[in-house]
């Protein structure tokens, strides 16, 4: 059974209750779903790409982000120009300009 043929089946069933514990229940399982945290969503590798990611940033095995830049401005061809805002707090923007 596809998903919409699944979701019909749902529909049609929630529909037909008259329980209200029923209805209840189904209501409780749609606000704990809204509440699972994205790392919980992720398969066993991609959890795992990204801890190694982090470990590699933890013993200095980074690439800067200027380095990342530049190298994406030769390959590409592309020109940027750095507009800063005021305060340290808030970002650079980076405009391409092709």
């Amino acid at each position: 059974m596809n998903i919409q043929a699944k979701k019909l089946e749902l529909v049609q069933r929630i529909l037909n209750t008259n329980k209200p514990s029923l209805l209840e229940k189904i209501n409780k399982i749609f606000e704990q779903e809204g509440e699972t945290d994205w790392w919980d969503e992720l398969s066993d590798e991609e959890r795992a790409s990204i801890q190694e990611g982090l470990d590699q940033l933890d013993r200095g095995e980074g690439i800067p982000h200027e380095k990342v830049m530049e190298e994406i401005k030769t390959k590409y061809g592309l020109k940027w120009r750095l507009f800063g805002l005021p305060g340290p707090e808030l970002p650079t923007l980076i405009f391409w300009i092709t």
